[in-house]
């Protein structure tokens, strides 16, 4: 185990074990840690002025995140007290909660500078980075449905070896836009291509306001960028551009048909299926967005009115949903979604932190798709998620036979005597069905 792992480990109450295994990983950990410590502060004074309030709403919700935060890293006696106080709140004993919540916070800052420290000292991980990280996604995720396939080749002239390349990705699949450095633009392919592939040659782009653009939309590989060049002109780049920007450099000759192979692998991608995960909890979407990042598109968002716009703008495969949220509930996400006809047929899951039987009868009276514990760990996660796709394509592959059945029922139903000037008459559909028979039958004979 590493440095990190031994002194997180020596953190009163912490079950560093429990911890690796439920955040799917050492290095998730240590992200997923790094998010606590840089929101910790904020939590606490979230609750000290809900508390201050009297908001029993506000004070249920807070514990309830922090009691699932506190399952996931370890500190069980942590998410422990939050339950209780959860509890608490719910039956609206306000004093009894006023009681408790004092020693909790006493517990939990000192938890919360305890990670902090070891976060500091014994990793590469500022504290910052999972929230630059969730910008990341969140600005990989702009890029427009149906545009996963979509490239931009960048060289000035129609030489042979452009052409070649052009050729070569359109057998792949690809649609590609072909632009002069000199001339264009590609501020307007910012959100609707994901590959840009920068051919270099006897143009100088240093100082262009075109290498500028290209460095900005391709920061921290929210679009993939790849350099086709000599070692001159590649270092000439790299002079100007960060090392972050770029997914790939390819130094000239080039074999075209290795390079479509290595451009198919990059942006794959953007043809994975799509997630909203929707949480107010920065903590636990850190833990998802880690652990379903690396098969799914995810798309985080921390409250239900925005996950309401970012719906409305592009449609995803599935939406996990937190059941309770301040502002818009789960449920009443979930109403909405469920009152539009172009929404409706979105699947939902539930994100809830309670297992006892009453509030799993109230989770599903809701009629989601399914619902999710917060309590499980990565790898369960990301099986129920693996499910629930394997059983979406297998039912749409149902659905598409026995459209294909309906439609050769329909067949059988049309009069064999019916012509039209000597011909039988066939709906258009079936005509290719018919031929293939009468040349398999001709084969025969």
């Amino acid at each position: 185990m590493s440095e990190f792992f031994e002194e997180y480990s020596k953190i009163p109450g912490i079950n560093a074990h429990s911890a690796v295994l439920l955040c799917g990983g050492e290095e998730n950990l240590v992200d997923i840690a790094a998010t606590f410590a840089a929101t910790g502060d904020q939590k606490i004074e979230e609750l000290s002025k809900a508390l201050s309030d009297a908001d029993l709403k506000r004070i249920t919700i807070i514990v309830h995140a922090l009691k699932s935060a506190a399952a996931l890293l370890g500190a069980n006696d942590l998410s422990t007290e939050a339950k209780t106080i959860e509890v608490i709140a719910r039956s609206g004993n306000l004093e009894m909660v006023r009681d408790k919540v004092p020693s909790f916070l006493d517990d939990f800052e000192a938890y919360v500078y305890a990670v902090m420290d070891v976060v500091a000292r014994f990793s590469d991980v500022d504290p910052e980075a999972s929230k630059a990280k969730q910008n990341a996604v969140s600005a990989m995720n702009s890029l427009e449905k149906g545009a996963e396939k979509n490239t931009v080749l960048i060289g000035h002239g129609q030489s042979f070896l452009i052409s070649a390349l052009e050729k070569e990705l359109l057998s792949g699949g690809f649609s590609v836009k072909l632009i002069d450095p000199e001339r264009d633009s590609i501020k307007k392919y910012e959100n609707n291509t994901a590959a840009f592939i920068l051919y270099l040659g006897e143009y100088q782009y240093r100082g262009t306001e075109l290498l500028k653009k290209l460095a900005v939309i391709c920061e921290g590989k929210r679009r993939l960028l790849f350099l086709i060049g000599s070692k001159a002109e590649v270092h000439n780049i790299l002079s100007q551009i960060s090392l972050s920007s770029i997914s790939g450099i390819f130094l000239k000759p080039l074999d075209t048909k290795s390079f479509v192979k290595k451009v198919i692998t990059g942006i794959e991608t953007y043809s994975r299926k799509r997630i909203f995960v929707v949480d107010d909890d920065e903590i636990y979407l850190t833990g998802l967005s880690d652990w379903l990042g690396k098969k799914y598109r995810v798309e985080t968002l921390s409250s239900g009115a925005a996950a309401l716009e970012a719906i409305q703008e592009s449609r995803p495969d599935l939406i996990m949903l937190d059941y309770e949220m301040p502002g818009l509930s789960g449920p009443e996400v979930l109403r909405v979604l469920k009152d539009e006809e172009t929404t409706r047929d979105i699947p939902v899951i539930f994100l809830t932190g309670t297992d006892d039987k009453e509030s799993m009868v109230r989770v599903m009276s809701y009629h989601p798709t399914d619902y999710i514990l917060k309590t499980k760990g990565a790898a369960d996660i990301l099986r129920t998620i693996d499910s629930f796709f394997e059983e979406a394509k297998k039912h749409k592959e149902e659905m598409e036979a026995a459209d294909n059945d309906n439609d050769l029922d329909t067949m059988a139903e049309i009069p064999i005597g019916k012509q039209e000037n000597g011909d039988f008459v066939l709906p258009p559909f079936f005509g290719g069905f018919l031929n293939d028979s009468f040349e398999k039958e001709g084969k025969k004979k």
